[in-house]
This record gives C-alpha cells, sequence and structure tokens, in this order.
C-alpha cells in the first residue's frame, strides 16, 4: 500500500503523549503493507511506532456521513467514547487496549474520518480465531478470567454494545494460563455507576455466551455466569433467552438508542443528587 499524500488535517481531542514527540501527519502514513491489520471501504488498522511508544495499533473509520458527522460533532465522536471507557477500565485494571490518542480531521482520500490510537498488545491472537485454531483454552475453567474482566468491566459502569468472541483478545502466559484483554468498544455506553445485574449487563452476557456457544457446541456457561456473579434463576433466565436470541442490526441499534438515553437520565440523577437508576433484571 502506498503511503498517502496531502493527508488533509487533524484535530487532536485528547493524548497521551509528550508534547511535540511525533508529527500529527505521521497518523497518516502507512509504512508498508505489512503494518496493514485491517483494510475495508470505511475502517483501516495499521501498527505503527509514534514518537517513544514502538508498537501502537492505529484505528481510522473514513468516509463519514455529514449526517453522521455533525451529529457526532455536537455530542461525542465514537473514537472518544471507545478512548474514555478504555480509560476507565485501564484505571480499574481490568485488562485493554491502552488508549494513547483519539483525534477526527479530514482528507481528500478519506472525507470525514475519526481516528483512535492504542498501545499494541504483544503475543494476542484474537478470540474467535483462537478458539477455531484449537490454540486457546476451549474448557468453561480457562474461560474464568474472561468472565472476571466482564465483571469488573460492568462495575466500572460500561456496557460494551458489542461483547463478541472477535473482540476479545486472549495471550498464553505460564502453563497455559490465559489472559484476556476487552478492545473495540466503539459501542460503548459508560454509566455513572455499576451495571452489572442490568438489562445492560445481561444483554453483554447473551452476546458473549451466544459466540461462546456458537464456537465451542455443547459448552456448559453456567460455571461462567457463576462465576461472574449471576444467581440460579438469573442463569436460567439468561439460558431461556438464549434459545431465540439473534444479534440483529434492528436490535443492536435499539439498545444502542435505549441504553444512551437511560445513561444520560442516570447522569442527570446523579448530577441533582437525585441518585441513580438502571434496569434490574
Amino acid at each position: 500500500m502506498q503511503p498517502w499524500h496531502n493527508p488533509g488535517r487533524l484535530s487532536v481531542g485528547a493524548s497521551r503523549f509528550a508534547s511535540g514527540s511525533f508529527h500529527t501527519e505521521e497518523l497518516f502514513i502507512v509504512p508498508d503493507a505489512k503494518a496493514l491489520i485491517k483494510s475495508e471501504k470505511r475502517t483501516l488498522v495499521w501498527r505503527k511506532a509514534i514518537g517513544d511508544i514502538e508498537a501502537t495499533v492505529i484505528k481510522m473509520y473514513r468516509h463519514r456521513g455529514i449526517v453522521n458527522w455533525h451529529r457526532e460533532r455536537l455530542f461525542n465522536f465514537r473514537v472518544q467514547r471507545e478512548y474514555e471507557a478504555l480509560r476507565v477500565l485501564e484505571s480499574a485494571g481490568v485488562p485493554c487496549s491502552v488508549p494513547l490518542l483519539w483525534g477526527c480531521g479530514s482528507a481528500a482520500e478519506h472525507g470525514c474520518f475519526e481516528i483512535l490510537v492504542t498501545r499494541e498488545i504483544p503475543g494476542v491472537t484474537n478470540l474467535k480465531e483462537a478458539l477455531r485454531a484449537g490454540t486457546a483454552p476451549a474448557v468453561p475453567d480457562d474461560l474464568l478470567m474472561l468472565f472476571d474482566a466482564v465483571r469488573q468491566m460492568h462495575q466500572c459502569g460500561i456496557y460494551h454494545g458489542a461483547l463478541l468472541p472477535k473482540n476479545i483478545l486472549v495471550t498464553l502466559g505460564p502453563q497455559r494460563r490465559p489472559t484476556f484483554y476487552l478492545i473495540d468498544l466503539i459501542k460503548a455506553i459508560h454509566f455513572p455507576n455499576n451495571v452489572q445485574r442490568t438489562m445492560m449487563a445481561h444483554y453483554d452476557l447473551l452476546s458473549l455466551v451466544h459466540g461462546l456457544t456458537n464456537l465451542l457446541p455443547g459448552i456448559n456457561c453456567d460455571a461462567l455466569l457463576s462465576r461472574y456473579g449471576l444467581g440460579q434463576t438469573a442463569i436460567r433466565e439468561l439460558r431461556d433467552h438464549l434459545v431465540w436470541y439473534r444479534s440483529t442490526r434492528y436490535l443492536r441499534n435499539r439498545l444502542a438508542f435505549q441504553f444512551k438515553i437511560w445513561a444520560l437520565v442516570a447522569r442527570w440523577h446523579k448530577r441533582l443528587g437525585l441518585g441513580t437508576r438502571e434496569k434490574v433484571v
């Protein structure tokens, strides 16, 4: 892939790099095809050394429609929401991709775009691909730490919104002990308090268990859900829901709209000293 010429302009929303450690134009140059992780019409992902950090991952959402662009500019860009959600998880010690910078801009080649820079996690594999290849732990006991991380995420008030095996990275340590990292929180919604045992957590868990059972037919997730913190009644309800659950675009969009409204109301309740209310399941 050729380097991009005339990269346009970038407005940095937040950065953890030392001032003057790099030029913003560097963010638009892909050194060679080996650095490219993903190339689609609206999404580019590549590896790059920036400043004094040798391994970062740059994710660009490009060719944004003008209506979506101005709507998100008025509220919050999705890379800003992802950056802030990752900062919350990082601060709480939840394994995740560490955010370094977010920004937005425009260029002739990409139209209106958003960009997110995270620190690359060495030696990891996409959980979906790892399970298919048989290189990841595939028994419930090995997945307990994943559900620990999901519980911690919800206790931080973060609804993931796309909690699928493909959005989880795994690395194996000594004695094949796995560590799971939560990534791609582009649909995340941050609530001002714990969302464990709420409808938000219920749909995150549905999405994750649905993905795991498709990859590992016959797996019993009861012990995993119990480790997360669900009681037997809640586990039975989730299993019943799983029978007919399908993650359609309509459902995802409806939940995103509904949960964004609830998060906004919860923040106003907290600001006014009225407490917060989430839908408990």
